[in-house]
């Protein structure tokens, strides 16, 4: 509390941690609500002034996102000391609202505003330092990462090299528009009638089709089987898009996503060895022929009907 106070023009009346992992999220009570964001010590200033250009242009052009709290020295992020390291960190107001769900009006609203984000001119984002998306290289990253845990069986380990080929092959590598960097719902809340946007850590410029990837993953991954609602994941995106997405624009971005899930979660989580073959499972979906046949089944309108068969690791 008090180094929060310390930094900032504000009286704490409570913390509470509500993330721990790579960064921490702690809620901050006062006469209000903020959210004090404090980032893995790997993330430099540079990275976090592109952060924060990213989402001025977004609130410059009416699309929601939090306001930043200043520190009592005007700066947008103070360096503060967390378990003996260094850390940067960034006080948010809350934007308030409620969560969004998988329902159909929610993803409709989401991909119409990801839309919106996506249609930005980036002309002086592209100025500060950008992240841009790389396929060849994060594939290497993926295979190079997957490759060095023994919880990959090595023929999983050959059947990624191939997919990772396929990807390359299949997806669109333009790197155009501004993209979230993780799209999915858990990073968005329904407020005064409209989207906001928050958790720009990712944000980067890349194919638009890398959000909508996430964000179809996300629909997905849980029960292994193509959601119905990524229809109107397409049809929210592209009532505000200039540019058409479809099922075969999204696809290998969403088996990349899958990849990046995993690599994610064996390297920087302490997984349950009995989870492991659940989220093996899950990769081995995105890869196989069952994955194909639901989304030939979601292009003709049709029920996907057999569940994934689960191997056995």
């Amino acid at each position: 509390m008090r180094v929060i106070q310390n930094n900032f023009p504000i009286t704490v009346a409570a913390v509470e941690i509500i993330t721990k992992g790579v960064n921490y999220t702690v809620r901050v009570t006062s006469n209000t609500t903020y959210y004090l964001k404090i980032f893995s010590p790997s993330r430099s200033p540079a990275d976090l002034s592109f952060e924060l250009s990213v989402m001025d242009t977004l609130r410059a052009n009416n699309i929601g996102v939090a306001t930043v709290v200043r520190s009592r020295q005007g700066a947008a992020c103070v360096a503060i000391k967390l378990a003996g390291e260094t850390r940067l960190a960034i006080l948010y107001n809350n934007v308030g609202g409620r969560p969004l769900t998988n329902n159909s009006a929610d993803i409709f609203s989401y991909t119409s505003t990801l839309a919106e984000l996506h249609n930005l001119p980036t002309t002086e984002i592209s100025q500060r330092a950008p992240r841009i998306l790389c396929l060849e290289k994060e594939c290497s990253r993926i295979q190079k990462s997957l490759k060095s845990t023994s919880a990959i069986p090595a023929p999983m380990r050959s059947k990624i090299a191939r997919n990772c080929r396929l990807i390359q092959d299949q997806a669109l590598h333009d790197c155009a528009v501004l993209c979230h960097g993780d799209a999915w719902l858990g990073n968005a809340k329904y407020a005064d009638g409209r989207v906001y946007f928050i958790d720009f850590e990712d944000a980067l410029f890349a194919n638009r089709n890398f959000d909508l990837g996430a964000m179809a993953y996300s629909l997905t991954a849980r029960d292994c089987n193509i959601n119905p609602c990524i229809h109107w994941l397409l049809k929210g995106y592209n009532s505000r898009s200039a540019t058409s997405a479809t099922l075969n624009t999204i696809k290998p971005y969403i088996q990349l996503r899958s990849l990046a899930v995993c690599c994610f979660l064996l390297e920087h989580t302490r997984m349950d060895e009995q989870l492991i073959p659940t989220l093996l499972n899950r990769v081995e979906y995105f890869m196989g022929d069952k994955f194909e046949a639901d989304i030939e089944c979601l292009r003709a309108n049709e029920p996907c009907r057999n569940p994934h068969p689960f191997t056995k690791y």
